[in-house]
Order: structure tokens, then C-alpha cells, then sequence
């Protein structure tokens, strides 16, 4: 290359007359020696210094030993390095010619990193300074929720809720508090479109609920978060503002007194409990036949279904069309009227049968006397 009028590259640093030839991309095998970025070969013992911050803050401070029987004398070698230095917490591959370090946790990160040549190295290399070309995200918001076991003892769960790098996607999981163990479906992803609306709700390991052991004797509990519309609440949504999550409603309960109970209408047994809340304990079943006059009588008031009063209908009241009154007594069903007629008739003609008798007798007494 050759200076202009203006010299700028002189200003530049380019020497006039060299010649520059851009290579390929390089990759995990590419020796480190071929890269661009090297000013003068490193040679064996030359050290490149890893430093840095992991995700959470970690101070990293590591470094890589330049040659065959050190470290390596590849990229690839020098990722492995990398990797090595930060345990796990992000991830360093070679991307379209690029070290690229990412993450392993979605969310917040304060990941930084910086490759430099050691002062006392025979070869130098010249490193751009870690650019953080995704921004960690800062979507998280979590909630709390109380359950209950079967023995009635409550637990805290903690649902977090972190926003990925994918449009529309939250990755959450669930906490306990305590000694509880989360077998399966701990985690997943919440999902919206692109207007905001939630679409659905997916837990990981192809189930549809946590399970959980509360890890106290009592049994393993299947709980369903809901995230979508119910009875006039529009359920969680995603939007560009400030986050607010709470679970609306439970259906567990701690353990209770029961207090009393009735029977409703409907037929349904509903206890009373010490702290207000009413919990439907049974139900009332009715039965119908074809023809219940076609019942067979067992005595002590109990009939059987035969082949003329058929097989009965088993269901609610309200299925069955009809109603159950609570806290009463029935009176009589039949028709009052009737009965006091027929009763009335009866009455009469036992009356007309005992003067019949009556006439006979004093008939024959009669007789008797005129023929003595």
C-alpha cells in the first residue's frame, strides 16, 4: 500500500510500500501463530493472561501457556483455556472466525472478558477487548404461593420468571423453601405473542404439573400453575412496563375444624369450617324409576327395583330435574281430601253393616219369643 497525498495511513500507522493479505476464517484447528491479530510469533513459554468477570460477578483470572508440551498452539486449544477459566458459567466457541463467549444462565450477566499478552513474551498478540454484542436481559419477576399437603401443613413456593433472549418466550422455574423436593416439571417456558397475549404454558420433561414432595411424611403433590384467562381475569400477559405477578387463587387449604355442615339444594354436603370457608364434603345422589309403584316392598320402608318399576336412574337433584329441601320434615303426600272422603264413606258404611246386623239380631230375638 501506498501513502497518499494526505498520508493518512502514515497517520495510521501503516508503513508505505507493505503489503497485507487477508486470510480465511479461523477456526478451532487454526494455529495461533497464523492469526492476523499476532505483531511477532509467540514462541514456546509465552503466556497469554485470561481475566475477566463470570455471569455473577466473578473475578477470573487465569492464563494459557503457549505450546506444544504447555497448553497448545491452536485456537482451539486456547478455548479450551477459556472454557477452563470459567468453569462452566459461559461457554467459548469459535463463531464465523470470533471467539464468542456465552452465557450458560439466561438473565442478568455481568460477563466480561480480556486476552493480553504477557510483558515478558517473545511473540506479541494484539486482542480486541471483549465487546458484549447481546445485552443480558433484565426481564425477571417472581411470586410466591402457599400450598398445602395432605396432612394440612403449608409450604412456600417461589415461581421465577426470567426473560430469554427469544421474542416472546420466559423461561421460569419453582422454588421450595424448605426440605422440599421437586421431582418433575420444576421448570419451563411461558409463552406470548407478539402482541403481548399469553399463548401457553409449558413444563419441561413433557408433563403438565409439578410434582413435588413435601419431604414431611405426606404425600407427593401435584400442583397446575394457570397462566391464562379465568373468571374475567385476563391471566398473565407480556408488556414493555414494570413486572407484577401474584397468584390470584388456590384451591389447597390448611388443616381446619369443622364447625358443622347442611345440604343445600343441590343435594351437596357443605362443611363449615373455624375459619369461615365452606368446602363441599359429598354429594346426594336421587334415583328415578319408570314406574316406582312397580317397586318391590322389603319392609322397614325399603323397596327393590323389578322388571316392571326398571332399572333406576342414578343422578343430582338437578339432573334429575327435581330439588331437595334441607332441614325439614315431610308431611303426608297424599291428597288430604280424598282420604277423608273415603274415610267418611268408609265410616258410613260400617255404620249400615252394623244396623243390618243389628235389625237381624233383633229380628231373630222376635221370632224366638213367638215360638215359645
Amino acid at each position: 500500500m501506498n501513502a497518499g497525498t494526505n498520508d493518512v495511513l502514515a497517520d495510521l500507522g501503516f508503513d508505505d510500500g507493505v503489503t497485507s493479505v487477508a486470510g480465511e476464517l479461523a477456526t478451532a484447528e487454526t494455529e495461533l501463530n497464523d492469526l492476523l491479530q499476532i505483531t511477532s510469533n509467540l514462541v514456546d513459554g509465552d503466556t497469554l493472561n485470561i481475566n475477566g468477570l463470570t455471569s455473577d460477578g466473578t473475578t477470573v483470572s487465569s492464563s494459557f501457556e503457549f505450546g506444544s508440551a504447555a497448553d497448545g498452539t491452536t485456537l482451539g486449544d486456547l478455548i479450551d483455556a477459556i472454557n477452563e477459566a470459567y468453569s462452566g458459567s459461559s461457554v467459548a466457541e469459535v463463531v464465523d472466525g470470533k471467539i464468542v463467549l456465552t452465557d450458560s444462565v439466561e438473565g442478568d450477566s455481568a460477563t466480561t472478558i480480556s486476552i493480553t499478552a504477557a510483558s515478558s513474551n517473545t511473540g506479541q498478540i494484539i486482542v480486541p477487548s471483549f465487546v458484549n454484542t447481546t445485552a443480558g436481559e433484565t426481564g425477571r419477576v417472581s411470586t410466591s404461593i402457599v400450598i398445602y399437603d395432605s396432612l394440612g401443613k403449608s409450604h412456600n413456593l417461589t415461581i421465577d420468571f426470567v426473560k430469554t433472549r427469544d421474542e416472546g418466550v420466559w423461561a421460569w422455574s419453582v422454588y421450595g423453601a424448605e426440605d422440599e423436593e421437586i421431582i418433575r416439571g420444576g421448570s419451563g417456558r411461558a409463552i406470548f405473542d407478539n402482541s403481548g397475549n399469553f399463548l401457553s404454558f409449558i413444563y419441561d420433561g413433557g408433563v403438565d404439573a409439578v410434582t413435588i414432595d413435601p419431604r414431611n411424611g405426606a404425600n407427593q403433590m401435584s400442583i397446575k400453575i394457570h397462566g391464562e384467562s379465568n373468571e374475567g381475569f385476563s391471566g398473565i400477559s407480556q408488556f414493555d412496563s414494570v413486572s407484577t405477578l401474584y397468584g390470584r387463587h388456590q384451591d389447597g387449604r390448611q388443616a381446619q375444624t369443622m364447625n358443622g355442615f347442611y345440604i343445600n339444594n343441590e343435594g351437596a354436603i357443605i362443611g363449615l369450617f373455624g375459619t369461615g370457608d365452606e368446602v363441599k364434603l359429598g354429594q346426594i345422589a336421587l334415583a328415578t324409576f319408570k314406574d316406582y309403584q312397580g317397586m318391590q316392598k322389603t319392609g322397614n320402608g325399603y323397596y327393590v327395583a323389578t322388571d316392571v318399576s326398571g332399572i333406576p336412574q342414578i343422578g343430582t337433584p338437578e339432573s334429575l330435574g327435581a330439588s331437595l329441601v334441607s332441614e325439614s320434615l315431610e308431611i303426608s303426600n297424599v291428597d288430604l281430601a280424598d282420604q277423608f272422603t273415603k274415610m267418611i264413606e268408609a265410616q258410613r258404611a260400617y255404620q249400615a253393616a252394623a244396623r243390618v246386623i243389628s235389625t237381624y239380631q233383633t229380628i231373630c230375638d222376635e221370632t224366638t219369643r213367638l215360638l215359645v
